[in-house]
């Protein structure tokens, strides 16, 4: 199930960077939400009003629907027709008849003929299923108007998903080491403390520059 919590953690992070604000502007997110007896591993509430200017919120309140939208991933080894019955069911029941619900499934097996059918003819236009098998690489959706715009922006197909840019990472890490050094030299001359400098305090430093550039890394480089 490694690689399922992977792609969650890539749409999460799309999520942070606002990637898929297509869907709407997602201003909630949480980890491991139960459901009923369902868990999902990551969950996100927004709705379609407009940021930005003064005058596009203004026409976005007059003008937008006031949908709350709800986006959640399940993973799992392998669905069913009745478990995704269940699941749609547990969060319509859960949020509000007006809510859209996006559900993303990930299933590391392929997929069931049965389940592909469920899937596609879900009927209510208010629920929109996007869903991906990890061993076919195959990507099946409702065929309304929320599955395929559901599809459409998590690309769960791409292999391309997401790159590793090692330039900036290690951009990302040196600015922070560099300004730490320049810190500790401060303190050790100004302050005349010749001892702060010692190796377990560039250890220190060291760590401190890995933690803090990988996160650097990830809300300004780490883009799909």
């Amino acid at each position: 199930m490694s690689e399922l919590g992977f792609i969650t953690e890539l749409i999460e992070e799309r999520l942070v960077r606002g990637r898929l604000r297509w869907l709407a502007n997602f201003n909630e997110i949480r980890k491991d939400y139960q459901i009923g007896n369902f868990i999902f591993p990551l969950y996100a509430a927004g709705g379609l009003g407009e940021k930005g200017f003064f005058l596009s919120r203004i026409f976005s309140h007059f003008v937008t629907p006031k949908y709350k939208v709800h986006f959640l991933i399940y993973k799992a080894q392998n669905m069913d027709t009745k478990s995704l019955r269940s699941l749609i069911l547990a969060c319509k029941q859960k949020f509000s008849e007006n809510d859209w619900i996006l559900i993303g499934l990930l299933q590391t097996s392929p997929f069931d003929k049965s389940l592909e059918k469920a899937i596609e003819n879900i009927a209510d236009k208010r629920v929109g299923v996007a869903a991906f098998s990890l061993a076919s690489n195959k990507e099946v959706c409702s065929e309304n108007v929320l599955g395929k715009a559901l599809q459409k922006q998590l690309r769960l197909g791409d292999a391309s998903f997401e790159s590793f840019d090692i330039i900036n990472y290690v951009k990302s890490v040196a600015m922070i080491f560099i300004l730490s050094i320049l810190m500790l030299a401060a303190t050790a001359i100004i302050g005349n403390i010749p001892q702060a400098v010692q190796p377990l305090t560039l250890l220190i430093l060291v760590l401190i520059s890995l933690i803090i550039g990988h996160q650097i890394y990830k809300s300004r480089y780490h883009v799909t």
